[in-house]
């Protein structure tokens, strides 16, 4: 996960055989290549129509919102092997609460690493709560929720003392949880198209 993270000044590049904007970040002194196509821009930012210029009077006019979600992904490391993060209509935004019992226990960050892991840098807005049960036994369980609130499910599954001596059975049951959040979403889609 990169900690610092920065935006050299500096007009973003037109690239014409990705129909997007191109523009540099520096994570942990790693150049990244952040490229926003041309649908995110018209879709969420206004962009009038898929020209050059129009695309990059939506990038100006929304330049500090486009870095935020930039520096929201860079965050969780969702950059490609060719040192590029994809800006696009789909993009994970994340919102994410430890009780306070978990907030900086080293079990629980490295859980919630390999469920951004899982979970990748399209899955759309969700919200992720780690949380400890009211009842606190001295080894409690730790548990996990899910929601989507464009659906609005929420998926859960709590996490026995034991389950956490084995990274490989941590990751199946994060897969688990998230899986049942995507069937969810298909099940929800199916419902729609009536």
């Amino acid at each position: 996960m990169a900690k610092d993270i920065r935006f050299p000044e500096g007009e973003p590049r037109y690239v014409p055989e990705r129909d997007c904007l191109g523009f540099r970040a520096i994570a942990d002194g790693t150049n990244v290549e952040c490229l926003v196509t041309a649908e995110f821009l018209f879709s969420r930012f206004g962009s009038k129509e898929f020209t050059e210029k129009a695309m990059r009077q939506a990038f100006d006019d929304h330049r500090d919102e486009i870095q935020d979600i930039a520096r929201s992904l860079l965050e969780y490391g969702w950059i490609d092997e060719e040192k590029r993060l994809f800006l696009t209509t789909r993009f994970t935004r994340l919102t994410v609460h430890f009780d306070q019992l978990l907030a900086g226990d080293p079990r629980v960050a490295a859980a919630h690493r390999m469920l951004t892991d899982v979970i990748g840098p399209s899955a759309g807005e969700l919200v992720i709560e780690w949380r400890t049960p009211r009842e606190n036994p001295p080894n409690p369980s730790i548990l996990l929720s899910i929601k989507d609130p464009v659906i609005r499910r929420e998926m859960a599954t709590s996490f026995p003392p034991e389950a956490w001596d084995d990274p490989t059975t941590l990751r199946v049951r994060l897969a688990q949880v998230w899986s049942a959040l995507l069937r969810a979403r298909s099940h929800d889609l199916v419902l729609k198209s009536g």
